[in-house]
């Protein structure tokens, strides 16, 4: 997945994000602050993981 960009990985962050009720409107104030939660490289680990209650069994298989 080396073609995937950085903003990539943080704008599929968002939109999980987005799936939530109280969500977060897409701005640059949004990635900056998901650039200081999470690397490039967790935030695409993080926008895989399921949204119902998981095991870490479950997470490492993804």
């Amino acid at each position: 997945m080396g073609h995937i960009t950085s903003k990539d990985a943080y704008k599929n962050l968002e939109d999980r994000i987005n799936w939530f009720t109280q969500g977060a409107p897409p701005s640059e104030s949004l990635y900056k602050i998901l650039q200081v939660l999470y690397t490039e490289q967790e935030a695409k680990w993080v926008a895989l993981l399921p949204f119902r209650p998981f095991t870490v069994k479950k997470a490492a298989k993804i």
